[in-house]
Order: structure tokens, then sequence, then C-alpha cells
């Protein structure tokens, strides 16, 4: 069953936009608006494109208060914050940076900001079995490991944004933390190394 399709997928242009195609579709948002139809908008102005890819475009790329590139300390700050304690929700972080999409904002923490606030991390070798532990004890550790990446990721940041808003908090003071498994020590320590 499923839904019907929104348009001929056989006569429907693909790949990049061409400036034309963008100054078509936003002249005629401009003056006309959507209509709240977005599947019935490239047949109005004779766009060969899906109507899906009009809004991704209008919303993305071209409405006017759209914000491109550029990103301030102040807003690396607000992105860090919230992602560590809400996690990849782009759309809610959006919210708080007026003219700033949430693919714009996905795409840039996936390819500068993480990289900039964790570094290069070396691949761990849980894979690699040393001679004398068991079958169960790896298959426990690549578990560990696959479960609470995402998390060791979120607690990296969280303790390095930390430490340099208070270089005397709990986070900076190794003496406080909870003790934790020894496999658990180790993937973080395989984590931290370079």
């Amino acid at each position: 069953m499923g839904r019907a399709p929104c348009c001929d997928k056989a006569n429907v242009k693909k790949g990049p936009w061409s400036p034309e195609e963008d100054a078509r579709l936003k002249a005629y948002i401009e003056e006309h608006g959507t209509g709240g139809n977005w599947i019935a908008l490239p047949q109005k102005i004779g766009l060969k494109r899906c109507g899906k890819s009009c809004r991704l475009r209008w919303l993305n790329y071209l409405r006017p208060n759209i914000k491109h590139g550029g990103f301030s300390e102040e807003e690396d700050n607000i992105i860090c914050n919230l992602y560590i304690s809400i996690g990849s929700r782009w759309s809610i972080i959006a919210a708080q940076l007026p003219g700033r999409t949430d693919n714009d904002i996905k795409n840039y923490w996936n390819t500068r900001l993480k990289k900039k606030l964790l570094g290069r991390r070396k691949q761990s070798n849980i894979n690699r079995s040393p001679s004398g532990q068991s079958e169960d004890h790896l298959k426990d550790a690549e578990d560990a490991h696959a479960l609470s990446s995402s998390a060791l990721e979120r607690l990296q940041l969280h303790m390095q944004l930390q430490s340099l808003q208070n270089p005397f908090s709990f986070y900076n003071t190794p003496a406080l933390w909870p003790k934790l498994h020894p496999l658990q020590e180790k993937m973080i320590q395989t984590l931290l190394d370079p």
C-alpha cells in the first residue's frame, strides 16, 4: 500500500539546482507564497522538480532570513551545550539559533565542530584478541563499545566543556570520579589516547 507518489519520477530533474531554478522558485514564493501545497508548486512555475525538493531548497537555502556558514564562538557554545544535554535533536537546537537551519547545524557539527572538540580519536583495537582471553569476554567488550560510544562521546564533550568553563570543577578532579569497571577504563583510555 503506502502513499501515492508526489510526482512523476521519470520526468523529474535530480541533482544540483541551477541559479535560474533558484531564481524562479524564490521569485514565485516571494510574490505568491507557497499556498500550502508544495506538491503542486513546481508545476505552477514550470520547474521539473519534485515538490519535496522545492520545499527543502526553500527552507534550507533560499529563505531570506537564513544565515550560511561563519558560525560564531557563541553559536558554537550553544550547539555544544545543547548537544550534550539533548543529543542530536537538530531542529530543537536550530530553534535556539535564529537564521540557522537544522540541516546546516547538523552538517557543521559533523564536519567541523565535533572534530574540533574531540580531536582525532584512535580506532580502538577491541576486535583483536590478546592471547588467553575468552570469546565471551571479547563479546562483552564489543557490546559495551557498541552501546556506549555515543554516550562516551557526549560525556567526553561535557567534560571538556566543563573544564574550559570551570577549571576546579568535579570533572577536573579525578579523585572524585566514581570507579569504573576495568573494561570501561580500557575503552575510555583507547578513546582518549592519540
